[in-house]
Parts: C-alpha cells; structure tokens; sequence
C-alpha cells in the first residue's frame, strides 16, 4: 500500500501535506520565470509503500512475498512496480516513441488507465524515478533516502518505518506542469504481483 505520496524541493525538505481539495491533495507550484509556455518544475515526487495491513506477520521466517516491496522503475515492454501518470501532457514532444528518453515529456493518460497498452507512457514518466545510485530503481535502506526528515537535517523515509520502500522522481525542464490542474496518479507492486490501491494528488500551476 502506498504509505506516502507528495513533493519535495530542490533541497529534499518535504512540503508540508496541503489541506486535500475535495478528496485530493493539492500541492501549488509556481511558473518558472521566462518558461516558454509557462510551466512549473524544479521539485521532485516522492512515493513510498509498505505492505498491505491486511497481510500476516511480515517479520515471520516464512513470509509471504507481497511482504517484499517491488522496486523498478523502468520495464522496457511491461509495467515497472511504480507507475505512475499525469492527466494533462508534460513536458515537450509529447507522444515521443523511443522510452525513457528525457529529453522528452510525458502523454496524458486520461482517463487514468495502468493496463499493458499504457506501459510505454508509463514508463516514460516512471523512469524519471532514480535511486541514489540513479539506477532505475526504489530505495529501500532508509539511510539512501531522498528526503530529509525530522529537525537535524538527517535523511530518512518521510513515514520513517511505515514504509518500505522509497520513489523519488524529479521533475526537471523537460517534464514541466503547465498552467492550471494536473491530477498525478500512482500505484505501486509488491514482489508477489499485487498492486496497491491508486493514490492521486493535484499539482495546482496558478497563471503567471
């Protein structure tokens, strides 16, 4: 289950959890000076997950393997274990065909859709999600974090050990919000195959 979705900034301090508009959480960016078209970017999504409350004793010698959190990020011809879409169109040359080419931006997908047909567009947008080692994969030592936590400045998991596994994707030039709405959804997979349930946020671009 996804433990944690939202934004850090460009110095990994997390932004606070905005009041939810109308079920979702609205997070606000501003234009980037000079963009042209306006757009906001320069921050980064972060999702973390755990395994699902129902599932027995994950400590257990024996535990099953929904107890291991799935960690890809990109799945050249399936879906990785993070996906993740965008309602309206990010970025430039959207519909570009070659994935994971971050020159490029990312297609809508709307309705939100995480069937096979939409792997190429998810994994355009999943692959911006690196580890430390920016390899195209989850964090799953804590101490990798991309997020600093707490008072000391020290890095962690935003929900520390409610969660298992850490996504950080940043969001540079080529992938910028444009003005007005964006509903970012995302689900995560653990090792056995079963995904979570879909969490949505608002990335709200107010007019420069």
């Amino acid at each position: 289950m996804i433990s944690f979705f939202g934004l850090a900034l460009n110095d990994d301090t997390v932004l606070p959890t905005p009041t939810p508009g109308g079920g979702i959480d609205v997070y606000e960016r501003e234009v980037v000076p000079n963009s042209d078209p306006p757009v906001a970017y320069g921050f980064r999504f972060v999702v973390e997950g755990r395994p699902a409350d129902t599932l027995p004793n994950c400590q257990d010698s024996n535990a099953p393997l929904a107890c291991t959190m799935g960690t890809s990020t990109y799945s050249p011809g399936t879906l990785p274990d993070l996906q993740i879409e965008a309602s309206n169109d990010l970025g430039v040359g959207n519909g570009n065909t070659v994935i994971c080419d971050e020159a490029y931006g990312v297609s809508a997908v709307n309705p939100f859709d995480f069937s096979l047909p939409q792997a190429p567009t998810i994994n355009q947008f999943s692959c911006r999600f690196r580890d430390s080692l920016n390899d195209f994969q989850g964090i799953i030592d804590a101490r990798d974090a991309c997020t600093q936590v707490g008072t000391t400045g020290g890095y962690g998991f935003v929900q520390g050990s409610q969660s298992k596994v850490q996504f950080c994707g940043y969001i540079g030039t080529t992938l910028g919000f444009p003005v007005g709405d964006t509903v970012v959804a995302v689900r995560i997979r653990d090792a056995a195959g079963d995904v979570s349930q879909v969490k949505q946020i608002i990335i709200r671009v107010p007019q420069p």
